[in-house]
């Protein structure tokens, strides 16, 4: 059975990600080498060697860094992307963002600066 935050979020089973649960709440750093899905609250950084689903009631104060990113919530901090950003419409971003490619929605929210590299993102692992 997938998991899915809205009816225009990617489904993604629980095989496939760790995932942080509405409701929960974490103070500290985040460190893995698989994919994540964050539906609660991050209170520091989040590194991902895999992709970063954060669902609409999802919640990161603290820099992101990872391979590809899937944003439905809010990220306050700098988000440093490998590959592919995608922002959706109910998503709040304030901070610097690196990638090397990126779509908004429009109805989505991002206030800072955007740095796209044809090659690899400076400190994305």
């Amino acid at each position: 059975m997938g998991i899915i935050s809205s009816k225009t979020e990617t489904p993604v089973t629980g095989a496939d990600y760790c995932t942080l649960s509405v409701g929960t709440s974490v103070q500290g750093e985040i460190n893995t080498d698989s994919n994540i899905r964050i539906d609660g609250t991050v209170n520091g950084p989040v590194t991902s060697k895999g992709r970063v689903v954060i669902g609409e009631k999802g919640n990161i104060v603290g820099n992101l860094t990872c391979a590809a990113a899937d944003v439905s919530g809010s990220v306050t901090g700098n988000v440093s992307v490998k590959g592919e950003l995608l922002v959706r419409k109910s998503a709040s971003l304030s901070g610097d963002l690196h990638c090397l490619s990126i779509t908004i929605e429009m109805g989505a929210s991002f206030n800072g600066n955007c740095t796209m590299n044809r090659t690899e993102t400076v400190g994305a692992k």
